[in-house]
């Protein structure tokens, strides 16, 4: 019996969702820092008060030059004391360098020197507090944090926003969403909050309220190069892969240094069979971050689709190398090893992909057919359990695993394997040709008739079902139904010898002479060598007193039975 191909697409987000990093890391809206020598002539031509450096600091960070501000902000500290703003700013500064435990002092001080009439700086530092905490993935903190800053200040938009960030990270959508409208009912016209709201969609997925989310940000930030990318993937999964390319690609118009859209107009791209520009893509990703195991994956895929294996092979390994438990490149090369005749090495390959993934469905069945093929029977009845375990309505499994347990001899349990095959699949030939020669083969006669029935049914032109099914009526003494079946194989297959021979055999059985000698007499026109065709029809020519034909077929009968003894 022949074992079914399960042919898995190289589709390029095999396992992988399309790559962007985490929405929380990406939203970067900072200027970049330039070079300035101003704060070096400042201090060169003069003094400055400490007032006037707390100024100079708060023009230098809100300017982007964070280094400069906290120097400022020192000098100031020497000459004031207990000002709670300068210890607002200082905080913030070295929370934009991530010196948390620096950050978190000074936004505490800030805290216990605000004035109680200035609550609005008070919660200001509260929120600051807890932005730090969620930089450090201290949920518990940020959230005790920013409840604080909301007591104090009710009003203040990017509180909220902020705590719907700490609960899009920790998967609690709902909340999230509750928080996103409080914050956008105070500032509707705050990019950031709709982005942050076309995530939360995303995430709960929702795509058409996603992308309405993502295009108000993009009206309301045009140059917004995150909103973009997610524009894109959200059209890519709705398979609009045009509107991705041109997404991703403004991506990284707007952001050159952009890896994940890089590796997201790849993917595209690949999908709209561009694989040259989805590979230059890849590799532009690759030259920004060596490390971006993706994008080697998909890189290995492209090269895999050029028949590459060589190079395919190469990036598949980079790609694990940086990331041992990535399961689809291990899947990848286990096709790979497959093609190129490796199956030593394909077999491991598929074992380290369901050892990354105890539940990769694909990579279990692929260990599985290619156990059979070289023999190894037991491992491929294994890995198909295992499929059906992860899969119960995999029919490619239960269809393989019953012609292992057929050629087991295990008759009863290939029977049952088709069966479930058959419950999702009713009409599916192979299935039920295989499940008619097992009932066959147990000697379940009636039941091999009526799915040989079913068979012609539904496939009416198949000569070897109606020869079967001619075959099995004959056990039931069906002979009239027998000749009726091998009378349509040899319309459908005017060379079915076999069926042919069988129409001469019962024929004869009753006493249809004539018949029965034209059917043989046609067994032998299409195999002259037939040494049981040239006796039948030696003996019904001798029982219709045809001596000369009798003879004739005699002789020849005699002469292919010592032909065939010598050979032995």
């Amino acid at each position: 019996m022949i074992i079914k191909k399960y042919f898995w697409v190289a589709y390029i987000l095999l396992f992988f969702p399309i790559a962007c990093s985490s929405p929380y890391d990406t939203k970067d809206k900072k200027n970049i820092k330039g070079g300035y020598i101003g704060s070096i002539t400042d201090k060169l031509t003069g003094a400055l008060s400490a007032k006037e450096h707390k100024t100079l600091g708060i023009t230098y960070f809100k300017k982007g030059m964070t280094e400069e501000a906290i120097d400022e902000f020192n000098f100031a500290l020497q000459g004031i004391r207990q000002d709670g703003e300068l210890h607002h700013y200082l905080g913030k500064a070295y929370l934009e360098i991530n010196q948390f435990s620096k950050a978190m002092n000074e936004l505490n001080n800030a805290i216990s020197y605000y004035d109680k009439s200035n609550f609005k700086g008070k919660a200001e530092a509260y929120n600051d507090l807890g932005l730090l905490y969620k930089k450090k993935n201290e949920y518990t903190e940020a959230f005790s944090a920013l409840k604080e800053c909301l007591k104090l200040n009710p009003s203040m938009a990017e509180a909220y926003y902020t705590m719907a960030l700490l609960y899009l990270e920790t998967n609690k959508i709902n909340e999230s969403f509750d928080y996103l409208n409080k914050a956008i009912k105070l500032d509707s016209n705050n990019p950031d909050f709709h982005f942050s709201m076309g995530l939360a969609f995303y995430k709960k997925n929702m795509p058409e309220k996603a992308l309405t989310e993502f295009q108000k940000t993009l009206d309301l930030n045009p140059r917004d190069a995150e909103a973009h990318n997610y524009l894109g993937i959200i059209y890519y999964e709705m398979n609009e892969i045009e509107k991705a390319i041109s997404a991703h690609q403004t991506a990284v118009k707007l952001k050159n240094n952009y890896t994940d859209a890089y590796n997201n107009l790849g993917i595209a791209l690949f999908a709209h069979n561009n694989l040259n520009e989805a590979k230059d893509a890849f590799e532009t990703a690759l030259k920004l971050r060596a490390d971006f195991a993706e994008a080697h994956y998909n890189l290995g895929l492209i090269l895999s689709k050029e028949g590459n294996s060589k190079e395919a092979i190469a990036s598949l390994e980079k790609a694990i190398a940086i990331s041992n438990a990535i399961a689809p490149a291990h899947f990848k090369l286990g096709e790979i090893y497959t093609k190129i005749n490796m199956p030593d090495k394909a077999l491991s390959a598929y074992e380290s992909a369901f050892s990354d993934d105890p539940s990769y469905e694909e990579a279990y069945y692929n260990y599985g057919e290619l156990a059979a093929e070289i023999g190894d029977v037991d491992k491929s009845i294994r890995a198909w359990k295992k499929t059906i375990e992860i899969n119960p309505t995999n029919t490619d499994a239960y269809f393989n695993l019953g012609v292992a347990l057929y050629n087991q001899g295990k008759i009863d349990n290939a029977i049952s394997m088709w069966s479930k095959v058959l419950e999702t699949n009713p009409d599916d030939y192979t299935t039920l040709n295989n499940l008619a020669d097992a009932y066959e083969a147990k000697g379940s006669i009636d039941n091999a008739i009526k799915t040989w029935e079913q068979i012609v049914e539904g496939h009416p032109v198949n000569s070897l079902v109606y020869y079967k099914l001619g075959n099995a009526y004959t056990k039931k003494n069906k002979y009239n139904s027998a000749l009726a079946c091998w009378e349509q194989a040899v319309i459908i297959d005017p060379d079915f010898v076999n069926a042919y021979f069988n129409l001469g055999k019962i024929y004869k059985k009753l006493g249809r002479l004539d018949e029965a000698i034209a059917a043989f007499s046609k067994t032998i026109d299409i195999d002259p060598d037939d040494i049981d065709a040239h006796h039948n029809l030696w003996l019904l020519y001798k029982e219709k007193d045809m001596d000369l034909e009798a003879q004739t077929e005699e002789r020849i009968y005699n002469s292919l039975k010592s032909f065939k003894a010598e050979e032995e």
